[in-house]
């Protein structure tokens, strides 16, 4: 009887993880697309959706911290509610940074704009998004062969990112005038990266909770 009841609850606990990565990966997508579009109404939007994510944060940290005091769990079902409290954790990181991708992307009106530099940075945003679905995937199905493979991804980030840094900045150095737009994209690659750092800690954690390892992906 107690064991149905922790499952149900840790159950719970994962359907509330699985709500809270929906809001944080849309929020990803729209500031990407705020950004694209320069879509102010959108980035708005994601900048007041964080609430949200936050809210969802701490709904989660009360679940996990009622079970572990209340049903004293032990082994898997213990590292299960630690791995989603950090996962979580991570998670509101990221939605922070989407909501600063969206508050760039007020900056950057009445702002010229630089397609060539946006693309690179897009090609950036599609891989962070890619992974971010994929990394909540791993971890809800306890797969870390498949969390580090996403994890392996970061690498192609910082490559990308190392792409658009140069070309940012040789714009800056060959076209002053372009800086302000420039300081809001490199600001925006930025938080990106930061993201994918946020994406490898969860699958970091999915690892954790399958196995009981502490590894390093990053």
């Amino acid at each position: 009887m107690m064991k149905d009841r922790l499952e149900r609850r840790v159950n719970r606990v994962n359907l509330a993880m699985v709500e809270m990565s929906s809001l944080v990966n849309e929020a990803v997508k729209e500031s990407l697309e705020a950004f694209q579009e320069g879509d102010l109404k959108l980035a708005t939007s994601v900048i007041e959706g964080d609430s949200l994510v936050n809210l969802k944060e701490l709904e989660i940290d009360k679940k996990c911290i009622e079970l572990i005091a209340l049903q004293q769990p032990v082994s898997k079902a213990l590292r299960e509610i630690i791995s989603v409290m950090k996962a979580s954790s991570d998670l509101e990181r990221i939605g922070d940074h989407a909501a600063s991708i969206g508050k760039a992307v007020l900056l950057l009106e009445d702002k010229p704009r630089y397609p060539e530099i946006e693309e690179q940075l897009l090609a950036v945003g599609d891989i962070i998004y890619s992974m971010g679905e994929e990394a909540i995937e791993a971890f809800i199905k306890g797969d870390s062969s498949f969390a580090k493979e996403i994890a392996s991804h970061n690498q192609e980030v910082a490559a990308l990112y190392s792409h658009f840094y140069d070309t940012s900045v040789k714009k800056m150095t060959v076209e002053p005038a372009s800086i302000l737009t420039v300081t809001e994209y490199q600001k925006i690659g930025h938080y990106l990266e930061r993201i994918g750092d946020y994406i490898t800690n969860v699958c970091e954690w999915s690892v954790y909770r399958e196995t009981g390892d502490m590894v390093d992906l990053n």
